[in-house]
């Protein structure tokens, strides 16, 4: 009963993100008359993610009959790069977020995370690097009129979220 319910919660999750992008852009058609190829643009848009949803569809009823009866998958590299892309073409917010379940950045150090050559505290890393990685990523990110925000809770990992200008 616990893997049906995880089960379904995750479908759940799945499935809410690309029925809010068919409802948006539809809503987003609607509001006012448009010439013809803006309302061809828009279906455009609801079909592919309905084909999406379809292959999320396809991909959960995988992991449903897998957990149900056990079988070996094939596995190959995946192209990050085109799912990004396919994102950020398709979402609402575009906003794109990594999170990790690590030890966490503590709050007094959270302001100057995105500092040239800040480390934080030596004693919790590894002693690698130089402090420049969030800050090029930061200015990357604003040279395209964007930004990259962090959140943590100490002990419960950190979350970085790039707010991607539409």
């Amino acid at each position: 009963m616990k893997r049906i319910r995880q089960f379904t919660a995750d479908a759940s999750h799945e499935l809410r993100t690309p029925l809010a992008l068919i409802r948006s852009t539809a809503e987003l058609a609607l509001r006012r008359e448009r010439e013809p190829e803006e309302y061809r643009k828009s279906l455009r848009a609801i079909e592919n993610v309905a084909e999406q949803m379809t292959a999320l569809t396809e991909d959960l009823l995988t992991v449903a009959r897998a957990d149900a009866h056990g079988f070996a998958m094939a596995l190959g590299p995946v192209d990050l790069t085109a799912l990004v892309n396919g994102v950020v073409e398709q979402s609402v917010t575009t906003v794109l977020a990594v999170k990790d379940t690590g030890e966490g950045i503590p709050a007094s150090e959270l302001p100057h995370i995105f500092e040239r050559f800040y480390r934080g505290d030596p004693a919790r890393g590894s002693g690698s690097g130089f402090g420049l990685g969030l800050s090029i990523a930061q200015a990357i990110a604003q040279a395209h009129g964007s930004r990259i925000v962090a959140e943590s809770q100490p002990g419960a990992g950190a979350r970085f979220s790039l707010q991607l200008k539409l």
